[in-house]
């Protein structure tokens, strides 16, 4: 009994830390809303979900395609990719190989300045089946970014309301949070197995404590919808 309350205290912490980190990188300033509050909630709230487990993803992805082809993909690039919110707006097509399927990771904008992601590395990641499709799909000529507005513009002040969107489409809490995403991508790839040493070269974390934090803070091994388990995104290597 003392080992399995133990256990329960541990996971109980681990979501609260994985929460409050990903309130502060949503809401550096402290708003008091982030990713997994519910609309007026509070941090106790916000507790309730840290990632969406695989039937809410799907929802939340069918209801972005829905909504836009260019809300899909900017749900593909936070939940099968892992992007950060300003790496996926810093995202350009020469960093997109579809003949391979990867996907190279190395710059970030925030405030309108593009830097090298967070920690300093790049990285390189093999596409998701649906995420390569999407990234077909959407190929455009109205500039260099991935994501693109109908006049050519980056949405960068539009990555909020997109996802408000869509999660309330999805009958999901209705934040407009992103960073979520990228919590799903590290839990999913958890959830099936993956080590956190893996995870970390995915997701980019510098410290592998972060990922370990991500790590038991996800579940044991679960179905996703009508029993399928998503494929898991790889590292790519070679050529």
């Amino acid at each position: 009994m003392g080992a399995a309350r133990g256990l329960r205290n541990f996971r109980r912490g681990a979501d609260r830390r994985a929460t409050e980190q990903s309130v502060l990188l949503e809401h550096p300033e402290g708003t008091g809303s982030g990713p997994g509050a519910r609309a007026g909630g509070g941090l106790g709230q916000m507790r309730s979900q840290v990632f969406y487990d695989f039937g809410d993803y799907h929802r939340l992805l069918e209801a972005a395609g829905q909504l836009d082809p260019c809300i899909e993909l900017l749900v593909l690039l936070g939940g099968d990719a892992g992007l950060r919110r300003g790496e996926a707006i810093a995202l350009e097509w020469t960093d997109v190989d579809l003949r391979r399927r990867t996907l190279h990771v190395q710059r970030s904008e925030w405030r309108g300045q593009v830097t090298v992601p967070k920690g300093g590395r790049s990285r390189r990641l093999r596409l998701t089946e649906q995420l390569a499709e999407a990234l077909q799909s959407h190929r455009h000529l109205q500039g260099p970014r991935v994501l693109c507005c109908d006049d050519g513009t980056t949405p960068t002040n539009k990555i909020r309301i997109w996802m408000e969107n869509a999660q309330r489409r999805a009958v999901l809490p209705a934040n407009g949070g992103f960073h979520i995403l990228r919590h799903t991508f590290c839990s999913h790839l958890a959830m099936q197995g993956a080590s956190p040493k893996a995870i970390q070269e995915l997701a980019g974390h510098q410290d592998l404590t972060t990922t370990s934090r991500r790590h038991a803070a996800s579940h044991a091994p679960v179905a996703g919808p009508q029993g399928r388990r998503h494929p898991a995104p790889r590292p790519a290597t070679g050529g």
